[in-house]
């Protein structure tokens, strides 16, 4: 194997004080060389603070490499992760005579027309999203994967004998669900099974005990606090093209991302209203507000409808940061601190109606078999 030196301006560290070149590698007879070794006197190591300026130097190149193809965006780089685009066979052409020095580490995808005489990739992973092209939904696998993984996540952060699962859950699963995740029935049995209450528990009291955002809400504020980045962002980014864009779009009816975030939100249990006249840094500010109000306050109905089974939450105060003694619809609750799980989870039960006692067991409805008549 006979590598020679290719003109990539990209240096690649290999130790200290060494610096070589990305080479491309020839079948020649049984013989193997490499390019030759550069010095470096200011000895960059591989992963240094310096580093990146590596890729910047060599992705300044790509501009010139890949030419426009009837589109203002023509790659995605995130790190050494680099997704390319193109709308005409003659873009994309280009684009695959780019790859021919390392076409095991290339794959593509069709969105659209898919032809049956190609071999496709059904699914790729790009910066932690799975884009699949055979489902109605892009990201219908990733949805699958992600809820894989806070499952997984749940069921080995039971070990613990005291509230530190909250703390867990924050940390561990909670970056899988909202990580463009649509999941929220895991999050359900998770705390269920935290709070030592049966599947037929009420369902408001999983969030008002452990001050834990339900996933219907939480999701949106983080889709409101993006929504705010990109009005505040200048112009010449590519992510204010594309939010523009989806504006436009929502102007003419159109189906986008800025009409699919004010569909969930005007399909919550409290709906908040976001209009195109919201488009502002602080009307968006005041949209989040509202919707964090919002959360409370159907945590709080939903409580108050619940009187009969609830009389032992009805009406709590909590201290707020100034020491005063305010209503809270939802905080982490200081019985939950109970350091004997049994004393804990009995406790809960008590007060949340999770009980085994007549006057909750009564209370369930139960489906009466249906009469059969026997055949002669």
């Amino acid at each position: 194997m006979e590598f020679t030196r290719q003109e990539f301006m990209f240096p690649t560290c290999l130790g200290e004080g060494k610096l070589g070149t990305i080479a491309k590698g020839n079948r020649r007879g049984g013989r193997s060389t490499y390019g030759i070794d550069l010095s470096n006197k200011y000895r960059l190591l591989w992963r240094d603070t310096a580093s990146p300026v590596l890729w910047n130097i060599y992705f300044a190149d790509l501009a010139d490499v890949f030419e426009p193809d009837s589109h203002d965006i023509r790659l995605n780089e995130q790190a050494d992760d680099v997704a390319l685009f193109s709308t005409t066979a003659a873009g994309l052409q280009r684009k695959l005579d780019q790859f021919y020095g390392c076409v095991l580490k290339t794959e593509w995808m069709l969105f659209g027309e898919l032809p049956r005489t190609l071999p496709l990739v059904k699914k790729y992973k790009f910066v932690g999203l799975i884009f699949t092209s055979v489902s109605g939904d892009i990201f219908a696998a990733h949805y699958s994967k992600k809820a894989s993984k806070a499952r997984a996540v749940a069921n080995t952060m039971f070990a613990a004998k005291s509230m530190i699962d909250i703390r867990l859950y924050m940390a561990r699963m909670d970056p899988h669900l909202t990580f463009g995740c649509e999941i929220s029935l895991d999050v359900h049995q998770f705390l269920r099974r935290l709070l030592g209450l049966h599947r037929r528990s009420i369902l408001a009291v999983l969030f008002s005990e452990t001050g834990v955002v339900p996933l219907a809400y939480r999701r949106p504020i983080i889709a409101l606090g993006y929504l705010i980045y990109l009005i505040t962002l200048p112009e010449n980014h590519f992510a204010t093209a594309a939010y523009l864009d989806s504006i436009l779009l929502a102007r003419s009816g159109h189906p986008c991302w800025f009409s699919d975030l004010r569909f969930v939100l005007q399909k919550l249990p409290v709906p908040v209203q976001l209009s195109l006249g919201d488009l502002t840094a602080d009307g968006v500010a005041d949209i989040r507000k509202a919707l964090e109000a919002a959360c409370e306050k159907w945590i709080g109905e939903t409580i108050a409808d619940m009187s009969p089974r609830l009389p032992l939450i009805q009406g709590r105060l909590e201290c707020n940061a100034e020491s005063a003694l305010v209503p809270t619809a939802a905080k982490f609750r200081q019985y939950l601190r109970i350091p004997v799980p049994a004393h804990r989870k009995a406790l809960t039960r008590l007060v949340l109606s999770a009980h085994t006692l007549s006057v909750e067991i009564l209370r369930l409805r139960r489906t009466v078999p249906e009469t059969h008549t026997a055949r002669v």
